[in-house]
């Protein structure tokens, strides 16, 4: 039960974020200090991808932020990463500075976006770096690009390795979502607030 408890906050907790749309917010407020000229590649569906290098020619670490977050997210590892290694920080479309206007958000389509920016810095090997919904992303970047995907580093994955949450759980959970989002939302927080 409390492991439920858990992870309905932090789908709480990424429902708010997303739906304060904090990503214009951030870009606004200089937490883009740490990352440098804008750099663009193009997704499979055309979408605009942003991204940003840092460091030097060393091995290639592809950071992709999780739901709602932007490459801003990782500004406090480039000082870190940046003097053994060559940092890319990608902008998902929908999130920061990256195009908006895609019609079908998958974790395919993210997939694509990664793809396109590992295509568009001309690396042969990078390990890929995914926080939260990131982490699902990275995986399906890794499917469509295996020869270039050396690692996949998972930072706060969705899913819990030591707590697995079963098929039938997750469809409990995000059925609710699916037919009604608001109102799925809305019992969701609801259901939160309220004590067994």
């Amino acid at each position: 039960m409390e492991q439920r408890r858990i992870f309905r906050l932090s789908l709480f907790i990424m429902l708010l974020m997303g739906g304060l749309g904090l990503s214009p917010v951030l870009a606004q407020t200089g937490l883009y200090q740490n990352i440098e000229t804008v750099k663009i590649a193009t997704s499979a569906d055309g979408t605009a991808i942003n991204y940003y290098e840092h460091g030097q020619e060393g091995p290639v670490l592809v950071f992709v932020h999780g739901w709602s977050c932007d490459a801003s997210y990782w500004r406090e590892q480039v000082e870190y990463f940046k003097e053994k290694y060559h940092m890319v920080l990608i902008d998902l479309a929908g999130h920061g500075r990256s195009g908006s206007e895609r019609e079908n958000y998958t974790m395919e389509a993210f997939g694509q976006d990664v793809k396109a920016v590992v295509e568009s810095i001309g690396s042969e090997k990078v390990v890929l770096i995914g926080h939260s919904m990131g982490a699902l992303v990275i995986a399906e970047a890794a499917r469509l690009m295996p020869e270039k995907a050396i690692g996949l580093v998972a930072v706060d994955d969705l899913q819990n390795v030591e707590y697995p949450l079963g098929e039938e759980q997750f469809k409990e959970m995000t059925t609710p979502f699916k037919e009604d989002f608001k109102q799925g939302v809305r019992g969701f927080v609801i259901g939160m607030l309220r004590s067994d």
